[in-house]
């Protein structure tokens, strides 16, 4: 209990270190080893709970699940976990080599209940996660269960290989819409009671997969996945209800943020706006090993700056904060991940940061795909995503002929990750990034919001914070703009503005 107290000093001087933090939680298991009352080992629980609250360590992980699988009767409370960084710990899990030993840790961490009853990070992608270790827990069909994982973390890595890396050169990311939407966005806040300030206030909307407008949107990889050098043909997909609901919500952005096609298409015939988001709404990823596990955007809220220096420097990480975010534009798809940046921005908002995904453009499903280089891509990040697709085929074609539906309707679920991060070259002139976001479709799930205004009744997900508009470019014929500048100016006086002067019948 000495030891504990001592490493505990030096834990409280450095919050931000993760060896540090890594080396008490060894400490407070080797005390729960030596101690026989439930209680106390309850409450070593809680305390590494809490620590994993701001890291996304795999080690401090694996150490909690040993100690919650040697005292069974342990169950996890609810407002303890930090899902967050529990759902990120996952994500590493997926994207580490080392295939084996981290199959197991996802599986007994997935196998962990809460005190409901409930097993861990529900209302999350990982739900599918659960449900195939439930259906497969028998020894006899554990092979199955080893397959899905094994194709899981693939679909993982092509989704990180998708992702908008630091090392690109700088962009633009335009959002087309109706000017009815940017109306919405300018809600008014009041800031302060006793001062009226006011600030741009609303907050894009990413809506469900099943609103895109591309009649086949979605359907690219499967073709892509349905042909290989053997001549057979995939059954994984041949049973799929086109009519079934996806779970994934997105939101589309386009590096051409003044651009006929664009506006013809996406921008109200001409008549709406494009939204040019700020860099610092949006992450990029930085390298294989800081995907989604990094630092909190809690880091950002430190009132030591010394302390967050500290930190910086000594982490193995680097971080940006590059978001994007949007409305209704032709599609729109937000992530379940978040980064942070390491040279913090004081004007950074707080909260969770949405990641950007390129699509990728397809030219040949049959058996020998092509994928198309454009602005986005390299040669090099091409080759490498088409091997990694190929991978994936391979794995497939493994069972392709099993008859267990419970397992086909598995890897349909599986692909849905990807599924709308591949589109046909036929719209290569729209440079797309979109952002994805899982919300399960279950009436629990308060993150769900219904737009009435339709008339039919669509499913959204909001982004964490207020939009982050950096121009207002209005459509060529948008009606009095001048009539929407001076609220633009009262909410944000840095926000520019101009009117396209694109000649547009």
């Amino acid at each position: 209990m000495n030891t504990v107290n001592e490493v505990k000093q030096i834990f409280d001087n450095f919050k931000h270190s993760e060896s540090i933090a890594l080396q008490y939680v060894k400490v407070l298991y080797n005390l729960s080893n030596l101690q026989n009352d439930l209680n106390q080992t309850k409450l070593r629980v809680i305390e590494i709970l809490d620590i994993l609250k701001n890291f996304s360590s795999v080690e401090i992980l694996n150490i909690l699940v040993d100690i919650l699988q040697n005292n069974s009767d342990i169950k996890l409370d609810t407002d303890k976990i930090p899902t967050t960084s529990l759902t990120k710990i996952l994500d590493k899990l997926c994207l580490n080599s080392n295939i084996d030993t981290d199959r197991d840790l996802l599986i007994r961490t997935l196998n962990l209940k809460l005190t409901s009853g409930r097993k861990l990070v529900v209302n999350t992608k990982y739900d599918i996660l659960n449900s195939w270790i439930e259906y497969y827990k028998d020894v006899k069909d554990k092979d199955k269960l080893t397959q899905l994982i094994d194709i899981y973390k693939i679909v993982q890595e092509i989704k990180f290989k998708l992702g908008l890396k630091e090392d690109n050169k700088e962009l633009q990311f335009g959002h087309y819409t109706k000017g009815a939407t940017l109306q919405v966005m300018l809600k008014q806040e009041e800031k302060n009671e006793k001062k009226h300030i006011f600030s741009v206030s609303g907050k894009t909307r990413l809506y469900n997969a099943s609103y895109m407008n591309d009649p086949e949107e979605g359907l690219i990889i499967e073709k892509v996945l349905k042909s290989n050098k053997e001549g057979k043909i995939s059954s994984y997909f041949d049973n799929r209800n086109i009519l079934d609901p996806s779970s994934w919500f997105l939101m589309s952005f386009t590096i051409k943020t003044d651009d006929l096609a664009m506006w013809s298409q996406y921008g109200d015939n001409a008549q709406g706006v494009c939204l040019v988001l700020k860099e610092d709404d949006f992450s990029r990823f930085t390298s294989f090993n800081d995907v989604s596990w990094r630092k909190e955007t809690l880091l950002l809220e430190s009132e030591n700056k010394s302390e967050v220096a500290i930190s910086e420097s000594s982490s193995d990480f680097k971080s940006s904060s590059n978001k994007l975010e949007n409305n209704d534009s032709s599609n729109s798809i937000n992530s379940d991940e978040t980064q942070l940046k390491s040279g913090q921005k004081d004007n950074v908002s707080k909260g969770s940061i949405d990641y950007l995904y390129r699509i990728a453009y397809v030219k040949n499903t049959g058996e020998n795909f092509e994928l198309e280089k454009t602005e986005l891509f390299d040669g090099n990040e091409i080759t490498k995503l088409k091997e990694s697709v190929n991978n994936l085929k391979q794995k497939l074609y493994e069972r392709v002929n099993d008859d267990d539906d419970f397992y086909k309707k598995a890897i349909s679920n599986c692909i849905e990750e990807i599924r709308y991060l591949f589109k046909s070259v036929d719209y290569k002139y729209e440079n797309e990034l979109r952002i994805l976001r899982y919300a399960n479709l279950d009436p629990s799930n308060d993150k769900i919001k219904i737009d009435k205004e339709s008339g039919i009744g669509k499913l959204y997900v909001e982004r964490e914070n207020p939009i982050q508009i950096d121009e207002v470019i209005f459509g060529p014929k948008f009606p009095n703009p001048e009539y929407v500048t001076p609220l633009l100016k009262l909410l944000d006086n840095d926000i520019k503005y101009k009117k396209s002067t694109i000649k547009f019948r």
